[in-house]
């Protein structure tokens, strides 16, 4: 009899949180060959493992309840089966109308996406690179992992380690694999940590660390006066829609730090708006069933233009009226060539620094315009300089030069 009590039946899925992951069917390809590893390696050696580095504590309710949940836990399966049930599909073969069955499409596992935004470090527009400090949550049901507090002592919840979420023989728990897909870095860099599950089945993770998407900025034309905006893809990559699917936490999908301890100081970007959006590509010819969505953040941050002001426009203009005292010097002034040519070198070297925090591209922005006028000008005054010097200078009888003349002269005699 006890040997029948702990043998679930197939399809009831609310009390089946020690579900062996050899009968679970449906599964992504990627999965079944792991579904073998799983058995023989995860569920033996790290078993081993886990009782020899992390003993359960037999005196605790605690202890017990993670021994409980964690006996024949897969880490790398998911039963996908109670997620389609609940959406009114049935399995093959035990439903008494396939028609109506086969109709129903097979919603994935909701997993709620949250992004608490810190702080803007830094912003490469040269590399596209923008890094950014979040806290990043995740919510997600697992129907494994469910229990009654009556029966631990009232605890309702416990706190398992995964590492840094790949799965495998790190994770004491499955995770779902959302991850950054315009990336610099991955998601799996963030700060590994221990997600929460409550009594019925709700695990929550939350993970501070970078995210460093790879941007393509729009509102560079305007610089150093712009606004620039990039959009971060987040979404599963293995598993399609069918299976899983990225949701926004709270219908917002972001919150920003506590008053006073985040935000910019003394930086050169401020975050200015972020604006959330559930994308689904559409799935492939061949699995017309399985869809793509992912969740689309368009983060807006404005740069601080008053630097840019003092060290490089007002420097410009001060230049720019230097070489125009050139004009006031008298010709035979050694120096009023000088003048003229250490306008133009400082012109060009303030280009250059400033030229640094901008890429090599085609287009062209306010500030290329502004700084090849200021450079046309410096040059025009440097050549009437050198005209007026020229010309003071001047000892022939005529103003014609020589060359023209002996053509002109050459002329005439034939």
């Amino acid at each position: 009899q006890q040997q029948q009590q702990q043998q679930p039946q197939q399809g009831s899925w609310r009390d089946t949180r020690h579900h062996s992951s050899s009968q679970y069917r449906d599964v992504p390809p990627i999965l079944q060959d792991q579904r073998g590893v799983s058995r023989d390696y995860f569920q033996t050696e790290d078993r081993q493992r886990r009782q020899t580095e992390q003993p359960y504590d037999e005196n605790s309710f605690s202890g017990k309840l993670r021994r409980d949940l964690l006996s024949d836990y897969d880490a790398v399966a998911f039963p996908w089966e109670s997620v389609w049930e609940e959406s009114g599909w049935v399995q093959p073969g035990q439903s008494t109308n396939t028609s109506d069955a086969s109709n129903i499409m097979r919603t994935g596992l909701p997993v709620e996406v949250g992004i608490n935004y810190y702080r803007i470090l830094s912003v490469d527009v040269t590399m596209s690179i923008a890094d950014i400090f979040v806290w990043f949550h995740e919510k997600w049901y697992d129907p494994r992992l469910t229990w009654n507090p009556d029966d631990y002592g009232g605890v309702e919840k416990v706190w398992f380690w995964v590492g840094d979420g790949s799965g495998e023989h790190k994770s004491e728990i499955w995770t779902p694999d959302i991850e950054l897909w315009n990336q610099d870095t991955s998601l799996k860099s963030l700060t590994s940590t221990h997600p929460i599950v409550t009594y019925g089945g709700k695990v929550y993770w939350s993970r501070p660390g970078h995210l460093r998407p790879v941007c393509n900025f729009e509102g560079l034309s305007l610089f150093p006066f712009d606004t620039l905006s990039c959009v971060i893809e987040i979404g599963s990559w293995v598993y399609s829609g069918k299976y899983l699917r990225p949701t926004l936490m709270d219908e917002t999908g972001f919150t920003f730090g506590a008053r006073g301890i985040t935000g910019e100081a003394y930086a050169e970007f401020k975050l200015t708006d972020i604006s959330t959006e559930v994308h689904v590509y559409p799935p492939f010819p061949l699995s017309p069933e399985e869809d793509w969505p992912a969740i689309l953040y368009t983060i807006t941050f404005s740069r601080a233009w008053q630097p840019y002001i003092r060290g490089y426009l007002l420097l410009q203009i001060i230049l720019n009226l230097t070489a125009m005292a050139c004009f006031w010097l008298p010709p035979h002034c050694g120096e009023r060539m000088l003048l003229g040519m250490t306008s133009l070198l400082a012109s060009v070297t303030s280009d250059l620094v400033v030229s640094e925090k901008l890429p090599s591209v085609n287009e062209v922005t306010s500030f290329d315009n502004f700084s090849i006028m200021s450079r046309i000008f410096i040059a025009l005054v440097l050549f009437e300089t050198a005209m007026v010097i020229y010309f003071y200078y001047l000892t022939a009888d005529s103003l014609t030069p020589r060359w023209i003349a002996w053509m002109i002269k050459k002329k005439e005699t034939h």
